[in-house]
């Protein structure tokens, strides 16, 4: 879908509150998973959204190795969701307790997964998205070998939600 009426800008995803993003992610993961016929049980959504439950939103779990990347890039991933902008001072905090990476950074790790960290509020390209990773990746320190890491702004979000023209009206 792209240039339509129904089209969802970056203005529109940057007007999303907490809650809001985080359920667009949980419907953009669950339209990923059906058009590659995978199973849902795995796809997990939190709880309140400032509920300490250690740095992921939205999950998918144990998906098949033959899923094809994509916005959902490991069959392993955790999203974490903001509807703020994401300096690397955030990122650090959002990361890190304590001096030590998060639990889930570990966990997901070990499965060779993915931590993705998604930001309504950031429209972020180039060298400022460069920023972000590299905050990321030394957040993670060495976990960062075996995760793939990324960061989504508005854009990239908008991009996705317009993929799925059910979930792009949902936006609107």
């Amino acid at each position: 879908m792209s240039g339509g009426f129904l089209e969802v800008s970056i203005q529109y995803i940057q007007r999303l509150d907490d809650v809001e993003a985080r359920e667009l992610i949980r419907r953009l993961s669950d339209a990923e998973l059906r058009r590659q016929g995978l199973p849902l049980v795995g796809l997990v959504a939190g709880g309140h959204q400032d509920a300490p439950e250690g740095g992921g939103d939205v999950s998918v779990r144990g998906l098949p190795k033959t899923m094809i990347p994509g916005f959902v890039p490991r069959p392993d991933t955790a999203f974490q969701s903001k509807a703020e902008t994401m300096g690397a001072r955030k990122i650090t905090k959002e990361m890190m307790h304590a001096g030590k990476p998060r639990e889930i950074l570990e966990d997901f790790a070990a499965a060779g997964g993915a931590y993705v960290i998604v930001s309504a509020r950031d429209n972020r390209a180039g060298s400022a998205r460069k920023d972000r990773l590299a905050a990321m990746r030394a957040a993670a320190g060495p976990l960062a070998d075996h995760l793939t890491l990324d960061f989504y702004g508005a854009d990239r979000l908008a991009t996705w939600a317009n993929q799925y023209p059910g979930v792009a009206m949902c936006v609107r």
